[in-house]
């Protein structure tokens, strides 16, 4: 059950979230090493940010968006379209992780009827991400090499996708190999790669895979991820709200409870949740995330039914 407080927030935080979608752009803020903060675009966390919408909300006009910011600005290669984490910036090599999240956008758009959808999931096969790969894993670029060439979250993110359009492909199999033999040694106190500084997205996209297709982990490594969640104490509303929908889709009911009263007491005096640390970049260095990003995990872990989308 929903903690009763939790009821009186979750509308007026999605009165806010969607009004927010209606520019068609979900803006990041970017903070330096001094606190100088500077709004950004980046398509990656608009695509995300779209899908959970989508799943929370049932309405396909938040992945509606992402298709016409990915056709603009698609880069068009011998294996199939490719996305950059952000238009505007063009010293990177497309990535899987924004690629994936643009298909799986694409897919749910598709699913809601639009052909649009439809149609820029045809331009990418899947197979395309089979591209440099090592040891069943996906690189996190396409094309030249930059460091970090593997990273579990970004892989976790390729299996979602691979769940909803090629669940039986040998693609997923290797990249669920991959991230079962990370589960079993990662400490999940520690950071999981060089963009994400703490374990909570990395927890929070397991228990979704399995919730989806209870299997796809190895019980070891579930009970690795069920015993952190049970005893960590987050410091961060980010961070406790991601460990709190974790809790709720593993049954771990106690936990659930816990985390959420932690998610509501960061709750702030206008309804939102504050600005906390999504990711990072390194060189130079950057920390990204936003009240919405903050608030949308906030509103994720505190409605009623914690189930996924199929």
């Amino acid at each position: 059950m929903l903690i009763p407080a939790a009821r009186r927030c979750l509308r007026h935080a999605l009165d806010v979230l969607v009004p927010m979608h209606a520019e068609r752009r979900f803006l990041m803020e970017r903070r330096d090493a001094k606190g100088r903060a500077e709004p950004v675009f980046t398509l990656f966390d608009h695509a995300l940010l779209s899908v959970r919408l989508t799943e929370l909300s049932g309405s396909p006009r938040f992945v509606n968006s992402v298709l016409g910011l990915a056709d603009a600005s698609a880069i068009a290669t011998s294996r199939g379209l490719r996305w950059r984490f952000s238009p505007a910036v063009d010293d990177v090599p497309p990535d899987a992780d924004t690629t994936g999240l643009v298909l799986l956008a694409a897919d749910l758009a598709s699913g809601y009827g639009d052909p649009s959808g439809a149609a820029l999931r045809a331009a990418t096969p899947i197979a395309g991400f089979a591209e440099g790969r090592s040891g069943g894993a996906v690189d996190t670029w396409f094309g030249r090499r930059v460091e970090p060439e593997i990273d579990p979250v970004v892989n976790l993110h390729v299996a979602e996708l691979l769940l909803r359009v090629a669940p039986g492909s040998r693609l997923l199999v290797g990249v669920l190999e991959y991230l079962g033999a990370f589960l079993r040694h990662h400490d999940f106190a520690s950071a999981p790669s060089a963009f994400y500084l703490d374990s909570s997205l990395l927890i929070e996209q397991v228990a979704r895979l399995e919730c989806r297709g209870p299997g796809r982990f190895d019980p070891a490594a579930l009970r690795r991820v069920d015993e952190f969640v049970d005893g960590c104490e987050p410091t961060c509303p980010l961070q406790s709200a991601r460990l709190a929908l974790a809790a709720g889709l593993r049954g771990r009911v106690h936990a659930a409870r816990r985390l959420r009263e932690r998610v509501l007491e960061f709750r702030q005096p206008d309804g939102l949740w504050p600005f906390a640390r999504f990711y990072v970049q390194r060189t130079p260095h950057y920390a990204y995330g936003s009240r919405l990003c903050t608030t949308l995990a906030a509103v994720l872990a505190l409605r009623d039914d914690a189930r996924v989308a199929p």
